[in-house]
């Protein structure tokens, strides 16, 4: 049976020039990740040549980088609705009751701040066209705009 050569297996020798420095960092790159120096080139070429398109490692990495400030988040988050539990648990549980008189203070202020605000709602809804009125008029212009 003769052998068929995969094209994807094909490969071209090309010599390449390197400094001592670079050559102990391909020697520990090879060892690191257990694959040859020859191969840890071949993916630095076409990594450099296909740019837009991320390595699958870098892409792993990414991800996991994330994940990780995902999960910090996650537990500042944890740890300020901690304290704010504390927090208000003790606020609650320690803070002096309001006097029976000044709470009939507040309830007429918040009263009248509530008419207030409503009062004042009224006078803005007033001065705004229906949307009935703005429906009809954005459509009567569109018409107009078409029949030119």
């Amino acid at each position: 049976m003769a052998k068929e050569k995969d094209s994807s297996l094909l490969t071209y020798e090309t010599h390449v020039r390197l400094t001592d420095e670079m050559r102990k960092l391909l020697a520990q790159k090879a060892k690191d990740e257990g694959i040859s120096s020859n191969a840890v080139i071949q993916k630095a070429v076409s990594l450099y040549l296909t740019k837009d398109t991320m390595d699958e490692s870098l892409l792993i990495a990414k991800m996991t980088d994330v994940q990780r400030q995902i999960a910090r988040l996650k537990h500042e988050i944890d740890v300020k609705q901690k304290l704010d539990l504390e927090w208000y648990q003790y606020f609650f549980l320690f803070a002096p009751p309001i006097p029976q008189e000044e709470v009939g203070l507040r309830m007429q202020k918040a009263n009248k701040d509530v008419q207030a605000f409503l009062q004042n709602f009224k006078h803005r809804a007033a001065s705004i066209k229906p949307l009935i009125e703005t429906i009809f008029g954005d459509m009567l212009e569109e018409e107009a705009g078409n029949g030119k």
